[in-house]
């Protein structure tokens, strides 16, 4: 699949709380980042270690979820191991999200995608 076809499975996932999907169509450094960021929460809290609940992570701890689904997904750069994606939904609203190619598969940077985000 190209980047674009990945990236409306991925939403269509994130749509219906296909956590495990989800979370196997993130870039690995996505997932280590978010990871990281719920041991640090977890310890911050006072709360003991537990094996990463990709789940809890994403829609507890991220709270991600999917407001509108998108009209269109476009390539918005050249595509080479990294592609940038415009993605417009209702209302003409659009975000850019960016895709990397990991093991011969697109993957979401979601890290970078939330970097880019105003």
């Amino acid at each position: 699949l190209g980047p674009e076809e990945t990236l409306n499975r991925f939403l269509a996932d994130l749509r219906f709380g296909r956590s495990e999907q989800v979370w196997a169509g993130l870039s690995q450094g996505s997932r280590i980042q978010l990871e990281q960021q719920h041991a640090e929460r977890r310890k911050v809290a006072g709360l003991p270690e537990q094996k990463p609940d990709p789940a809890k992570i994403l829609f507890a701890d991220l709270g991600l979820n999917l407001l509108s689904p998108p009209e269109s997904v476009a390539v918005a750069g050249p595509i080479s191991n990294t592609v940038r994606l415009r993605v417009t939904v209702e209302q003409g609203n659009s975000a850019d999200i960016y895709m990397v190619q990991e093991g011969g598969a697109w993957r979401g940077d979601l890290a970078k995608s939330l970097k880019a985000t105003p």
